[in-house]
């Protein structure tokens, strides 16, 4: 991505479900009780280690704070992908707030780029999902992140141990941009 779009970049975060399998932890309800299946067996969740994974952002799903002069600069940076509505609608089953936000995107001329095909395929079945990084400052000492569709904000809050999870790097940066060229 540096050399043939000039800018490349990824988001780097921990995924609790991610790494090897630890165990099983046991299911409680509210009052605090183990649960139980139809059979009379307790209910468990299955534990992992977790993992340190990185997600490659292709630089135009990548806005900058359009005041920002350069990379560094840039107070906020915010992440545009499709995400496929049958994913959002699991993740939230249970949760009507959360469900009535994750709707398809109401604007269906969206094409969405196939990096494995190299073409070009409709939106359909898909949801546009932002997400918003501030870098720590005055106003957020430990940074924040809100994650939203176009109904609403589905995850905010302070960034995690107060690090900003883009990574960024540019090919040719231009002195008075927070964008960068490549040598094509």
């Amino acid at each position: 991505d540096d050399i043939e779009m000039g800018e490349a970049a990824g988001k780097v975060f921990f995924d609790p479900q991610g790494g090897t399998f630890k165990g099983y932890e046991p299911v409680y309800d509210e009052m605090g009780q183990p649960t139980f299946d139809e059979n009379g067996e307790p209910q468990a969740d299955p534990v992992f280690h977790g993992a340190v994974k990185f997600e490659r952002i292709l630089a135009f799903n990548l806005l900058r704070d359009p005041s920002a002069k350069a990379w560094a600069d840039s107070r906020y940076v915010c992440y545009r992908k499709m995400v496929p509505l049958r994913d959002l609608k699991r993740q939230f089953k249970g949760d009507d707030d959360k469900l009535k936000m994750v709707t398809e995107s109401s604007d269906k001329t969206y094409q969405v780029f196939d990096g494995a095909s190299g073409s070009y395929k409709d939106s359909d079945g898909l949801v546009m999902v932002r997400e918003y990084y501030f870098r720590p400052n005055g106003e957020f000492p430990d940074g924040y992140y809100y994650i939203t569709t176009e109904n609403g904000i589905l995850f905010e809050g302070v960034l995690p141990l107060g690090v900003f999870p883009i990574v960024y790097v540019g090919f040719d940066e231009f002195g008075t941009s927070c964008r960068a060229y490549s040598i094509i």
